[in-house]
């Protein structure tokens, strides 16, 4: 088992870890505090590689649910809706 310190992600509200890397969704809707952001933290180097801010991008909803299933990415928020994230 290996384990390493990343910057404290702050209310994670799922994560998954697909082809070395975690992906990590955090925040609430329209928190200045705490955004709603993915976080890829690539795990052979122990280093996050990207941060990307929904509300920065004009969609603050909450996120709830990533994950992925042959090969897509699927990521949820917390009115329902369901989307395919490409990187």
């Amino acid at each position: 088992l290996k384990s390493f310190t990343v910057e404290y992600h702050r209310y994670i509200q799922g994560a998954t870890f697909y082809n070395g890397k975690v992906y990590s969704v955090e925040g609430f809707t329209d928190s200045v505090e705490n955004p709603a952001v993915l976080r890829v933290i690539n795990v052979n180097d122990n280093k996050q590689e990207l941060y990307y801010n929904f509300a920065n991008n004009g969609y603050p909803i909450e996120p709830e649910f990533i994950c992925f299933y042959n090969d897509i990415c699927y990521y949820a928020d917390n009115v329902g809706n369901l989307y395919t994230l490409e990187f």
